[in-house]
């Protein structure tokens, strides 16, 4: 396993195959690859469409900025100096599923206006 420094794990890396945990965590929380960056865009996502009257308001405490659980846990994650594998890898799969749900939802009420 090649050693990463934290300007690359947050810049210069595509993907966190091979990363130790604490890299792993690093990746995910500051890359703009990681699971973090895709809730806040799917979090944008849903701003738009609320400002644009696609859905309602409601949407933004069911998939958007208020639905940031797991993310939230990330970013305090790092603070820490051990990082529990399952826990983060909970976390990770949490927030690439809350993306992708916020995605798909504003998907479907597009889909619906059209």
């Amino acid at each position: 396993m090649p050693k990463y420094t934290f300007e690359e794990i947050c810049k210069t890396i595509k993907t966190d195959d091979g990363l130790k945990l604490k890299d792993r965590l690093h990746f995910h929380v500051f890359n703009e690859n990681g699971a973090v960056n895709a809730k806040d865009l799917a979090d944008k996502k849903i701003d738009k469409a609320v400002d644009a009257g696609i859905c309602k308001s409601g949407a933004i405490l069911a998939y958007g900025g208020f639905a940031n659980y797991a993310a939230d846990k990330l970013m305090k994650m790092t603070r820490n100096k051990r990082v529990n594998r399952s826990e983060l890898n909970v976390l990770i799969e949490m927030t690439w599923d809350a993306a992708k749900k916020a995605n798909d939802f504003v998907d479907a009420k597009i889909e619906e206006t059209i």
